[in-house]
């Protein structure tokens, strides 16, 4: 890992969610709807779990569920924050990165991704798309990231977007947002 990298990463801890604001015309679609659906705009428009294994690895849904290196997003395109979580345990930490690892080559959702726009498309369970992805890792350790009831079983996450959890984490008190970028913390 080079030496600009250790400084942005080195107290993101594990399990830490991703939030990318990019530019890519998928991007700025999401951003945009959003901001349709929230009034708010410049939400962050992809959501990724930070696995921190030494090498700067985050799990996320792309065109499939794959591992790669967070240092992709290290450029003027994209502004990149950390959503902690104060109170993950080492168990929970564990169900955050089995799920994500177990995802793993899984398809890119889709359905679930036009789910936002018409009520009649649904999520599958054996696709995720970004936001998806993290929601169902959290929801197996217990932890809400969205503010809305539980399912059943998590693997039925509800329909949720990268704006969703971060509008959910800065008005909770038990998250704090790292800026990778300026290594400022907001809300500790």
């Amino acid at each position: 890992m080079d030496i600009d990298t250790y400084k942005k990463l080195k107290d993101v801890p594990p399990g830490a969610i991703i939030q990318v604001w990019g530019h890519s015309w998928f991007g700025n679609l999401i951003r945009w709807y959003q901001g349709w659906q929230t009034g708010v705009s410049n939400l962050p428009n992809h959501s990724a779990i930070y696995i921190g294994s030494g090498d700067n690895s985050i799990i996320e849904a792309n065109l499939k569920v794959e591992l790669t290196r967070i240092n992709k997003y290290f450029n003027d395109r994209h502004k990149v924050s950390a959503l902690i979580f104060k109170e993950m345990t080492v168990g929970q930490l564990q169900v955050i990165k089995s799920n994500a690892y177990s995802s793993l080559g899984k398809p890119y959702d889709w359905r679930g991704i036009l789910a936002f726009i018409s009520k009649n498309f649904s999520e599958s369970k054996y696709a995720n798309y970004c936001s998806e992805l993290v929601a169902r890792c959290y929801m197996w350790a217990r932890i809400n990231i969205s503010g809305t009831p539980w399912p059943d079983n998590p693997a039925n996450s509800p329909k949720i977007s990268p704006g969703d959890i971060y509008l959910w984490t800065i008005k909770n008190e038990q998250w704090y947002i790292r800026d990778i970028w300026t290594g400022q913390d907001w809300k500790k």
